[in-house]
C-alpha cells in the first residue's frame, strides 16, 4: 500500500532518497528496544518504493563502525549506494550532514526530473536544506524516529513519517508497541481544526487530509493503527459523518455536531409556521386582498356591478325594458298629430325592426293601442 503522501507527487516525477544511517540507527534502537533488527530489509524496501520511481538511493555513514556496518547488506540488497563518511578534526560531528546536504543540492541542479526528495534524518541541521528544496518547488518527505526527530525539521517538511510506523507496517509484532506512542485525541483535534477552515459544511477526504498535513506534517493515519484515512475517520462516528461523493470517487466529510444545532432548530420554526397558519384561519380580516374581493361583492369590478345592478345597465337594455324610450318612429305612428306629414311617416320602415325586437307581450299592447285610436284620425293620416 502506498503512503498517503505518494499521491502528492506527479506520476512522472522521480524520487531521490538520502539516508543519514547514523542518525537512523541510533534513534531506531531507542524506539524499538526489543527488536534485534530495528532497520529491517522490508522497511527499507517500502521506503524506497512507496513514493514512486526512485532513481537515486544513497546512505551515509562511517561503515567501519560495527553499529552501522551491520546494515550494509540490507541496504545493498535494496539498491542503496553506500557513501563512506570520513571524519577529520572538528568536522567529525557534522560530517554526514554536510556531505548529504551537498549531494542533495547537486541532484537538485543536475536532475530536474526529480520532484520528491526523501530525507531520512532527524537532525534540525537539515532544516535549511529542506527550506531550499521547497523553494524550488520540490516535495520533501522527512523520515525519522520519535527519539531523534527535531520539531523544527518536522515543521518545515512537506510530510514527516516516523520510522516506527514504517516498521510496524511490515512487522505486526511491533504494531501495538508503536501505536501506544500516539494518542487518538491528537488526530481528533487535528480533524476539527482542519474542518474549521473549510469554506462549507463539508469537505472531500483528499482536501481534509491535505489540510491536516499542512497543519501537522507528521500526521499519518497509520500512527493510530488505521490502514487508510477512511478507516481512521470511521473510528470517529461521534465527531464526523462520512458519505460517498456522487460527483467523484472521493468521500465527503462533515462534522457531526455541525448538523445537530440545525436539526434542533427545525421544530421551533415548524411550530411558529403552524401558529401563524392557525392565526390566519381564525382571522379572516387578515386574509389576502384577493380573498377579500371574492367575499365582499362591494369590491367587485365595475363589470360585475353592472350585471347585478339593473340601474347601471347600458342604454340599449333600458330601451328594451322601458317603452317610453322607444325610437321616435314608433312615437310618430302612435301620435300622428305631432308628425310632420303622413307620407313621411309611411316612408320610414326602419322603425319596424325595433318593433320586431320587442317582446311579444309589448307588441300586443302596441297593436291594441293602435286599434283603439279613432277612425277619423286614421283616415286623416291616409
Amino acid at each position: 500500500m502506498a503512503w498517503a503522501g505518494a499521491s502528492q507527487a506527479a506520476p512522472a516525477d522521480q524520487v531521490a532518497v538520502f539516508i543519514d544511517l547514523e542518525n537512523l540507527a541510533l534513534g531506531a534502537g531507542e524506539d524499538l528496544p526489543g527488536e534485534a533488527d530495528p532497520i529491517p530489509y522490508k522497511a527499507l524496501e517500502r521506503l524506497c518504493r512507496d513514493y514512486g520511481s526512485t532513481s537515486i538511493r544513497r546512505a551515509y555513514a562511517d561503515w567501519s563502525r560495527p553499529e552501522f556496518g551491520r546494515y550494509q547488506h540490507s541496504l545493498a540488497q535494496n539498491g542503496i549506494s553506500l557513501i563512506q563518511v570520513t571524519r577529520f578534526g572538528a568536522q567529525q560531528k557534522n560530517a554526514t550532514d554536510i556531505l548529504m546536504a551537498v549531494d542533495a543540492m547537486e541532484v537538485l541542479i543536475t536532475h530536474p526530473d526529480v520532484g520528491t526528495f526523501l530525507l531520512v534524518a532527524g537532525d534540525g541541521d537539515y532544516s535549511p536544506l529542506v527550506l531550499r528544496l521547497r523553494e524550488f518547488g520540490k516535495w520533501v518527505v522527512g523520515v525519522g524516529t520519535r527519539a531523534s526527530a527535531s520539531s523544527r525539521l518536522v515543521a518545515v517538511c512537506s510530510e514527516y513519517k516516523y520510522w516506527g510506523t514504517i516498521v510496524a507496517a511490515v512487522n505486526p509484532r511491533v504494531r501495538a508497541e508503536v501505536g501506544a506512542n500516539f494518542d487518538i485525541e491528537d488526530a481528533r483535534r487535528l480533524v476539527v481544526e482542519a474542518m474549521e477552515e473549510t469554506p462549507g459544511d463539508s469537505a472531500t477526504g483528499s482536501w481534509l487530509k491535505s489540510k491536516m498535513l499542512a497543519l501537522d506534517p507528521s500526521f499519518d493515519e497509520r500512527n493510530y493503527g488505521a490502514s487508510s484515512f477512511r478507516v481512521l475517520l470511521s473510528r470517529m462516528p461521534d465527531l464526523v459523518q462520512v458519505k460517498k461523493d456522487r460527483s467523484s470517487s472521493d468521500m465527503l466529510v462533515a462534522l457531526a455536531d455541525a448538523r445537530q444545532p440545525k436539526a434542533a432548530a427545525a421544530p421551533p420554526r415548524q411550530r411558529k409556521k403552524a401558529a401563524a397558519s392557525q392565526a390566519e384561519a381564525e382571522q379572516p380580516a387578515a386574509e389576502p386582498t384577493t380573498a377579500k374581493a371574492k367575499q365582499q361583492p362591494a369590491a367587485e369590478p365595475a363589470t360585475a356591478k353592472a350585471k347585478q345592478q339593473p340601474a347601471a345597465e347600458p342604454a340599449t337594455a333600458k330601451a328594451k325594458q322601458q317603452p317610453a324610450a322607444e325610437p321616435a318612429t314608433a312615437k310618430a305612428k302612435q301620435q300622428p298629430a305631432a308628425e310632420p306629414g303622413a307620407p313621411t311617416a309611411e316612408r320610414q320602415p326602419a322603425a319596424e325592426p325595433a318593433k320586431a325586437r320587442q317582446p311579444a307581450a309589448r307588441r300586443t299592447r302596441t297593436r291594441a293601442a293602435t286599434a283603439k285610436e279613432p277612425a277619423p284620425q286614421q283616415h286623416a293620416t291616409a
